[in-house]
Parts: structure tokens; C-alpha cells; sequence
């Protein structure tokens, strides 16, 4: 039970996480509201995701970036165009919510353990993690706008176009300056000991985003009917699909252009991973209320059938 536990604590986390600001949304909406509060835990978190990357890893991928290259085109290409299709059979909360999911950039921690666990190369995942955090602030708004943008009224069109500097602020700069601190080599070797600290506390700041979604979700439950969540189950299939199909094709596609099998199994996993860290932070800044339903989905269910499919790609290659 306690292995159990150490091993599963965040997804279990993020249920009670999400359970709490569902029932008692009063108690946190200070919190949950709280925007300038939002918006440095954001940054703080990127700061200390960033901070254990190592540059010499990111450096020899550089060297041999084609997999990188192809895994991210997969992750901020592929993917939202598969979304958006998909998306079509969902109501508009849901529908958003996926859209926002299939546009944020690919998960700064578990693309690359994932990656390591299934017996991949994760350096390759480390400079996707890179390359579609750092060009996010241009990736996301295209795509949010291409996909959402007639959906939404003027003031809020106008509010998407002025993301790229949002994210700069909050994504790009935060990472930037972690990788500069860790040149010191006091700081390169300290955040190198304390990786699995230091993705414990990342993780703490990532509950409390969803915590912040969940308690606005259940303030905006207040008045709405159930039917609005009717097609919650359909929303995750939909999801957990789109996942499972963009690992496939990018595992596949990545044999076929002759990469080699930790390379393969890179390109599948950090081609179908997304962030829920930018995720929140957008689906709450620019939708509210349900959107972050799909966010949290996808996080959850990409854990868990990326869990599966590791330990099956593990075992084949024994």
C-alpha cells in the first residue's frame, strides 16, 4: 500500500484536488479568482520544471534533431488537427476545452520518464518539451484562433491576440532563466540532486491549478443544469482516442522514416503528451468555467494509458 501510494500520489491527488473545488467551491473561489496569484504560480512552476533539464542532453539531441523536429511537428501540428475533427461531435464547453488541450505544448516531466520507462531515448523528449514550450506563445494562439476564434466575441478575439506575450511572460521567460541559472555549476549540480524534489513541488503548484479550474468549474455548475455535462463520458473517449491515435501514428511514421526504436517509442510519447500546467492556466485566463474539464481528462488519461503502453514496450524490448 505505501509503495502504492508514493507511486500514485499525484493521481490520486488530483482526484481529491478536483473532488474539493467541485463540492466546495465557496471555500477556495478567493483563491481561484485570485489572478496575479494564477499567473506567478505559473511561472514558478515552469521555473522549477526547467530547472533540472539537462542542457547537455538538450545539446547532443540538437546534434541529431530530426526525431525532435518530427516528434514536435506531431505534437503542435498533428494533433490539434486531429482534435479539432474529433471535437465536432462534442457540445461547445467540451469542445473548447479539447481544443485548448490539443493546442498547449507538449508535458515538461512525464513525456521524458514516460519515455525512459517504456526504454526510449528521452533526450528526444527533453528537446521536444523544449522546442514547443519555447515557440508556444506562437503556436498556441494560431491554433486557438484557427480552431475557436469565430466562437468567440470581439473582446475575447482581441484577448487571444495579445496571448503570444502572456505566454512569453509565463512560459518562455521562466525557462529561459532557469537554463541560464543552471550554468552555475553549483546550481546545475544541486538541481540535478534534487530532481525528484524538485518535480514534487512542481507537481504541488500544478494541483493547485487545478484546484483554481476545479473551484471555478463548480461556482459555474451553480448554474447550470447536468445537461451540460451529458456528454462528459463521450468527451473522455474522444480524448483518450485522440491520444492513443496520435502514439500510433507517430510511433508508426517514425519507423517508416527509418529512425530507430528509442527513437520511435520517443517520437509516440512526446508527440501525444500534453502540458496540463499551460492547459489550466489558458482554459481559465480565456474560457472558464467547463473547459478545464477536458484539460484534466486528457492529463489522467494519458498517464494511465501511457503507464500501459511503457510497460508493454519495456517487456517487447527484453
Amino acid at each position: 500500500m505505501v509503495g502504492f501510494l508514493q507511486r500514485q500520489w499525484f493521481l490520486l491527488s488530483l482526484i481529491i484536488v478536483f473532488v474539493l473545488g467541485f463540492a466546495v467551491p465557496e471555500v477556495f473561489r478567493p483563491f481561484a479568482e485570485a489572478r496575479t496569484l494564477r499567473n506567478w504560480i505559473v511561472a514558478a512552476v515552469l521555473f522549477v520544471m526547467a530547472l533540472p533539464l539537462d542542457t547537455k542532453s538538450v545539446r547532443d539531441s540538437i546534434r541529431h534533431p530530426w526525431p525532435a523536429l518530427f516528434a514536435s511537428s506531431v505534437n503542435v501540428g498533428l494533433l490539434p488537427l486531429l482534435a479539432w475533427l474529433l471535437a465536432q461531435t462534442l457540445s461547445d464547453d467540451m469542445k473548447t476545452g479539447l481544443l485548448v488541450t490539443a493546442a498547449v505544448p507538449c508535458t515538461l516531466a512525464s513525456a521524458a520518464v514516460w519515455t525512459r520507462r517504456a526504454g526510449g531515448d528521452d533526450t528526444v523528449s527533453i528537446l521536444v518539451t523544449a522546442i514547443t514550450n519555447i515557440t508556444c506563445f506562437l503556436t498556441v494562439p494560431f491554433w486557438l484562433y484557427l480552431t475557436t476564434g469565430s466562437e468567440l466575441s470581439a473582446d475575447d478575439q482581441a484577448r487571444l491576440m495579445r496571448m503570444p506575450i502572456r505566454l512569453g511572460l509565463l512560459v518562455v521567460l521562466p525557462m529561459a532563466l532557469a537554463q541560464l541559472l543552471r550554468q552555475r555549476p553549483i546550481v546545475g549540480i544541486w538541481a540535478t540532486r534534487r530532481k525528484s524534489w524538485l518535480s514534487g513541488l512542481a507537481q504541488v503548484g500544478l494541483l493547485s491549478m487545478v484546484l483554481a479550474g476545479a473551484t471555478l468549474c463548480g461556482l459555474k455548475l451553480k448554474t447550470t443544469t447536468w445537461a451540460g455535462l451529458s456528454d462528459f463520458p463521450l468527451m473522455c473517449v474522444v480524448a483518450l482516442v485522440l491520444h492513443l491515435l496520435t502514439f500510433f501514428i507517430g510511433f508508426r511514421s517514425a519507423r517508416w522514416l527509418g529512425f530507430a526504436r528509442p527513437q520511435q517509442i520517443a517520437v509516440g510519447m512526446a508527440g501525444s503528451q500534453k502540458t496540463l500546467m499551460v492547459g489550466l492556466d489558458i482554459a481559465i485566463s480565456y474560457f472558464g468555467g467547463l473547459a478545464i474539464l477536458p484539460m484534466v481528462a486528457y492529463h489522467f488519461l494519458q498517464l494511465t494509458a501511457d503507464t500501459v503502453i511503457a510497460d508493454k514496450l519495456r517487456s517487447d524490448n527484453k
